[in-house]
């Protein structure tokens, strides 16, 4: 039995450094050059971005404002987010949301939907092996995050 453990303990640590091996730490990215990193590939495929008052960076996309999260201190998160206003005056209108919500979250599956007081945010969030990574996601991250506000927008009607 004792054998068996050992055994067990050896795998899941050698399992353990074989996973990192090929990952290298995180280059560390400042504020402003996560700003820039995504800037330049925004106006490189078309897009004009701009940086909010907080300091991320946003752009239009047919008729739907996007945001990119810039966090300085997880320069391997990405996030691509839609905020709308949603008033919700009544407890049923704020039941069927939070419904909807549920649903698009889990028809997206990489889309999260989450409802605040008076506004809905569809939120596509990753964890990337490198900062500039977010550019192999990017595409889907948009189409995802679109597919939210529809599924959203159609369970609300």
């Amino acid at each position: 039995m004792l054998r068996k453990n050992l055994f067990q303990t050896v795998l899941f640590v050698l399992c353990l450094s074989v996973s990192s091996w090929g990952r290298a730490e995180p280059e560390s990215m400042t504020r402003e050059q996560m700003q820039e990193m995504y800037m330049a590939f925004l106006q490189q495929e078309g897009y004009t971005p701009k940086i909010t008052e907080k300091g991320n960076v946003s752009f239009k996309f047919e008729g739907n404002t996007f945001l990119i999260r810039v966090i300085e201190k997880s320069p391997l998160y990405f996030s691509l987010l839609a905020t709308y206003d949603w008033p919700m005056e009544t407890e049923e209108k704020r039941f069927k949301a939070l419904a909807a919500a549920n649903k698009a979250s889990m028809n997206t599956k990489v889309a999260k939907t989450v409802i605040g007081d008076g506004f809905v945010v569809m939120d596509f969030q990753a964890l990337l092996q490198e900062p500039k990574d977010f550019r192999l996601v990017f595409k889907d991250s948009i189409y995802a995050v679109r597919y939210a506000v529809r599924v959203f927008y159609e369970e609300t009607k």
